[in-house]
This record gives structure tokens, C-alpha cells and sequence, in this order.
């Protein structure tokens, strides 16, 4: 092998190792987080939804790492299956903002689905400095009570409607958790106050699946209403989990976001 090849091997190698998922941990002032970190560049910091898992975000971590260093918590660690310091919606910004501290980073480019949106809103509206820009798929933040209250019986039939490569990873999420923990979180966002959406300041990308049937694509537009320059993004043939089930239109859309480009359409249409 020459020396150029053997350089072009080794460069390789470096950005396999790059984007390679590694697991970690870390001490915070709000107790043990747990997170798949991967890639390198600008942080971007992705947060699951209702007693989901980072697993949730496997294609997507896959679309940014050659180009971000991402970071997507846990919000529910197991060790063997037995469940470690659950971090519950009351206290999940705040363990995010503490999270973040213990890393290091100052200001972040955001990431948030479903119930994890209602989180990533709290922490933009509490520390507005530290979000460069945000990203919402179909956040769970209006009218939480009437979101939960419908669909409480209605959420394990319909998981046989998602994406096959994805149906693995919510059974096992489900198990992992069990039926006591989701009613747990869904406790806790029928309990959740409204946030003054209107107080994010950071640039804002909301994507919504156009065959969303829990956080209805309806929605949309009045989030987009309440979130001053706003842009929606609504993908045909997805649901609720789009990264997996539309992953270029969706994962592809996020990456041009955090790069700065224009994505999705203003209130007007533009």
C-alpha cells in the first residue's frame, strides 16, 4: 500500500471512529446522566419522548454525527433491566440545563421529540442564551391534558402502525419500562402547565408527520402561531415518529436546519 492510500485508510478509520455511538456518563448537580454521545463539531443535544429511550434517535444520530458531535440522553437509564433515576417531565429541564453544565457546554443547537419537546421549551424559555436554534417533531406542548386523556388505551394498538425497523425498539422500550412507568409520564404531562411559547427567542424548525395520530399535524400551525418566526415542516406519509418512518425527509431536513439553511414554511407561506 502506498503512502497516500495508507493516509486515506487511516482518515478512514478516524471518521468511522468519529461518528461510531459511544455510551457515557456523567456527574451533575441534579444527580447521574446517562447519554449516547457521537461525532464531532458544533453540540447538538437531543432529548426523547414519553418514556422512550436514545434509541429513538438511532437515524438520526447516523445522519448528523460526520457533521455535529451529538449527545442524546437518557431520560430513563436501566442497568439489567431494573430502572436507575428516572428523570421525570417536573424536573427534566432543569436536569438538562445541569447536564449540560457538567459538560461543558455553554450553548447548544436543540433537538426534541414529542413529550421531550415540552422539556427543550422550558429550557429554551428558562435560559434563552444557551439554544442557538431549535428543533421540535411534534412536540407534545398544547393542550397536554387533551392529548394524553384520548389516547391513554389506544397507544399499544397503534404501536403496530410505526415504521417495522423502528417496532424492535418501542417493544422494547415498552417492556423495559412497563405499563406503570408510561402511566407515570402520562400522569405528569396531564399535569403540566401551558408554557408562553411565544418567550422562545431561538430559531425554530416544527416537523410533523402529516398521519400524526397523537399529537394531531392540526397542532402545527398554532404552535408555529405562538413561536414568533417559526417554520413548519409536515411529511407526507409519517406519523409520529418521522425520523424513523420518513428518515431522509426527516433526518435530512434537521441537518440543513442545524446547518443554518431555511427549512420548512413561515405562518405566511413562504
Amino acid at each position: 500500500m502506498g503512502e497516500g492510500a495508507a493516509r486515506a485508510t487511516m482518515a478512514r478509520g478516524r471518521a468511522a471512529q468519529d461518528t461510531a455511538l459511544r455510551h457515557a456518563r456523567i456527574t451533575t448537580a441534579e444527580g447521574e446522566a446517562r447519554y449516547v454521545t457521537a461525532g464531532s463539531g458544533p453540540p447538538v443535544i437531543m432529548l426523547h419522548g414519553l418514556d422512550g429511550s436514545w434509541r429513538w434517535w438511532t437515524p438520526t444520530l447516523r445522519r448528523l454525527a460526520p457533521h455535529f458531535r451529538c449527545f442524546a440522553l437518557d431520560f430513563n437509564p436501566f442497568d439489567r433491566w431494573r430502572e436507575r433515576s428516572r428523570v421525570g417531565l417536573t424536573r427534566a429541564a432543569a436536569f438538562v440545563a445541569a447536564w449540560l453544565d457538567a459538560l461543558g457546554l455553554a450553548q447548544v443547537q436543540l433537538l426534541a421529540h414529542s413529550m421531550g419537546g415540552y422539556s427543550a421549551c422550558q429550557f429554551a424559555i428558562a435560559q434563552p442564551a444557551r439554544v442557538e436554534r431549535l428543533a421540535l417533531i411534534a412536540p407534545a406542548v398544547l393542550e397536554t391534558r387533551a392529548l394524553v386523556a384520548p389516547h391513554t388505551g389506544q397507544l399499544r394498538p397503534r404501536a403496530w402502525t410505526v415504521a417495522p425497523n423502528f417496532l424492535p425498539i418501542l417493544i422494547g422500550d415498552s417492556f423495559r419500562t412497563g405499563p406503570f412507568s408510561w402511566l407515570r409520564s402520562a400522569a405528569e404531562l396531564h399535569a403540566a402547565t401551558a408554557l408562553p411559547l411565544e418567550r422562545i427567542a431561538a430559531p425554530t424548525l416544527l416537523i410533523w408527520g402529516d398521519r400524526d395520530p397523537l399529537v394531531p399535524p392540526s397542532r402545527g400551525e398554532r404552535v408555529q402561531r405562538q413561536i414568533a418566526g417559526s417554520r413548519l415542516l409536515i411529511i407526507p406519509g409519517a406519523r409520529h415518529v418521522p425520523m424513523y418512518e420518513r428518515p431522509d425527509a426527516c433526518n435530512g431536513a434537521i441537518e440543513r436546519f442545524l446547518s443554518g439553511e431555511a427549512v420548512g414554511e413561515t405562518s405566511g407561506g413562504a
